[in-house]
């Protein structure tokens, strides 16, 4: 046990740290797997600066790993309503809506972050995936090849457009597909097993 040290000026407060600061050792912390950790951070970040929208926005993102929907939800609402016009909260804040079964939502705050950002990958990848999962796919397709526009060495979406050929009569464009991604990661297992199952 340390005792109190009774020298003047021994005590010292720790020098502020700016929120830039902060924020990098909570992504840090995020990134290396410590979701608990990051949470808190982020938390205190949001406590401390109020009117820091990214704080929110990790937060959304940080509760969306740790199951807790709803929670998510709220903290992305919070970042969309401190910055309307940031592409990424409006994508973040979708992918909420969607995860608590606000599909329709979720498509039209897509269409918002496309809007503010035409060139977001992550928005068209989302977009398609709704579609998609809503047997919309005509319009998954047309989002997936937007995002493909965008990255057009993208096994993921690749993969995807494969997937929907696939399942809709066209064997031979889906396997092209999957041989494309397969030719960037060879080690895709969703690709290998798209291939397998039109015969490749």
């Amino acid at each position: 046990v340390m005792g109190w040290p009774n020298i003047p000026g021994k005590v010292q407060k720790l020098a502020a740290r700016n929120v830039d600061q902060q924020m990098q050792e909570a992504v840090a912390r995020h990134n290396g797997g410590d979701i608990a950790g990051a949470k808190l951070a982020y938390r205190k970040i949001a406590r401390e600066f109020p009117m820091f929208a990214e704080a929110d926005n990790m937060l959304a993102i940080v509760e969306l790993q740790a199951g807790n929907k709803q929670s998510a939800l709220e903290h992305s609402m919070a970042s969309v309503e401190k910055q309307p016009k940031e592409a990424r909260y409006q994508n973040t804040m979708a992918t909420c809506l969607w995860m608590n079964g606000l599909a329709e939502d979720a498509i039209e705050t897509l269409k918002r972050a496309i809007q503010l950002n035409p060139d977001m990958f992550e928005a068209y990848l989302n977009l398609g995936e709704i579609y998609e999962a809503s047997q919309q796919p005509k319009l998954a397709f047309e989002n997936f090849q937007q995002a493909l526009r965008i990255k057009p060495n993208s096994p993921q979406v690749l993969v995807k457009l494969g997937r929907i050929h696939a399942n809709h009569g066209s064997p031979a464009q889906a396997s092209t597909l999957f041989r494309q991604a397969l030719a960037i990661n060879p080690g895709m297992e969703s690709a290998k097993k798209g291939l397998a199952a039109v015969g490749g």
